[in-house]
């Protein structure tokens, strides 16, 4: 039987095996239709367009941000997106690199913890936080949104044929 880390560690990486999937076959043009410039901004919505490059973006970009965590410190700051050098936020390839990187660092720091340091206290948003629960959000924040990547690319397919 899994502990609770091997259970979290396996389904981290089954959810962005899920995402991988739902991203590998789509086109620069796919990834940013139904882009739009004044879309609503929102505290949480780093990254978002209404586009699945921008999903991604916002995806790769929350990993980021909650990857210290992961990594041992205590706390994280705000994170902005533009201080990625490597990624250019209008090329498609770009994006899924960048995601890819990130979720492989995510996945790597999740496979170097201890049982014990799931426990652990950290914070952000300015609460106290078990890592542990900051991990499930992780996971169930992939699913949600591997979920409105499969809607719009079933949206994009439904529209190519009308």
């Amino acid at each position: 039987m899994d502990t609770m880390l091997q259970f979290l560690q396996k389904r981290s990486m089954k959810a962005a095996d899920k995402l991988n999937a739902e991203i590998r076959d789509i086109s620069q043009a796919e990834a940013f239709r139904f882009s739009c410039a004044d879309w609503p901004d929102h505290k949480w919505g780093a990254g978002q367009n209404g586009s699945i490059a921008g999903i991604v973006i916002h995806l790769a970009s929350w990993k980021q941000r909650l990857l210290p965590l992961a990594l041992g410190s205590t706390a994280v700051t705000n994170y902005d997106v533009s201080v990625e050098k490597d990624l250019n936020q209008s090329d498609w390839q770009s994006i899924q690199k960048w995601f890819g990187k990130i979720s492989s660092e995510w996945n790597q720091a999740l496979i170097n913890l201890s049982e014990s340091e799931m426990d652990s206290i950290k914070y952000w948003e300015g609460g106290e936080t078990l890592l542990s629960k900051i991990v499930i959000n992780i996971i169930d924040h992939d699913i949600q949104h591997s979920s409105q990547i499969e809607y719009l690319k079933q949206r994009i397919l439904w529209e190519s044929k009308s």
